[in-house]
């Protein structure tokens, strides 16, 4: 019973949208739940698709909705506000979010803005710490800079990233088309093959 509804809500996970996003923004929403809109606008204003469940959660199960988001993500972006990991237990749901984006192998976008964040409580998970300090932490300026740096941070670290994911896709679908162009033109000339055959010993015949 335990693996069939493991199973059920794997699936569930993966099936809830078909909805691609370029970032998945995983945030604090007592602390950062402005910086994270406003990111997010800027981020659209840059031409990318951007998951952030303030506007994006209509129904379901939140987790769930949470987790099917995170499958159709390329990047994961967590906004690292001075309280982000204050109550971070094993069923808080941003602790969820990040652990499941490292499950996935997301690339990992940390984001500091105004450099709020001081550093991880010291009970905090070191795999989830270590897995995070191994990317370099984007320095967001809220104030005046903060288009500038929103620029900064799209160019050198997303558009590659978004490119990449693209090229993959585009690549895949060419492979594709050219295995199924194979099997037709197998397929045609074994057909031909036949009825040449056929006629050849239906004319034998007479």
């Amino acid at each position: 019973i335990s693996y069939i509804t493991i199973r059920i809500s794997n699936d569930l996970r993966m099936k809830k949208t078909n909805l691609r996003y370029d970032i998945f923004i995983s945030y604090r929403r007592s602390s950062a739940k402005g910086i994270a809109r406003s990111i997010k606008e800027a981020l659209k204003a840059q031409g990318l698709s951007v998951f952030l469940d303030l506007d994006e959660l209509k129904d379901g199960h939140f987790m769930d909705v949470i987790y099917s988001a995170l499958n159709n993500s390329k990047i994961f972006m967590v906004i690292l506000s001075e309280d982000i990991f204050d109550r971070c237990s094993d069923d808080d749901c941003v602790r969820k979010e990040i652990e499941y984006a490292l499950e996935k192998g997301l690339h990992i976008i940390p984001v500091n803005p105004d450099k709020q964040f001081k550093g991880f409580p010291e009970d905090f998970p070191s795999s989830i710490r270590n897995s995070i300090n191994q990317h370099q932490f984007s320095a967001i300026d809220t104030d005046q800079l903060f288009t500038a740096s929103i620029e900064k941070m799209v160019n050198e670290r997303i558009t590659p990233i978004v490119n990449s994911s693209s090229g993959t896709a585009i690549k895949k679908s060419e492979g594709k088309r050219k295995r199924i162009f194979t099997v037709a033109v197998v397929f045609t000339a074994i057909v031909a093959l036949l009825l040449s055959g056929w006629f050849y010993f239906e004319k034998a015949s007479l």
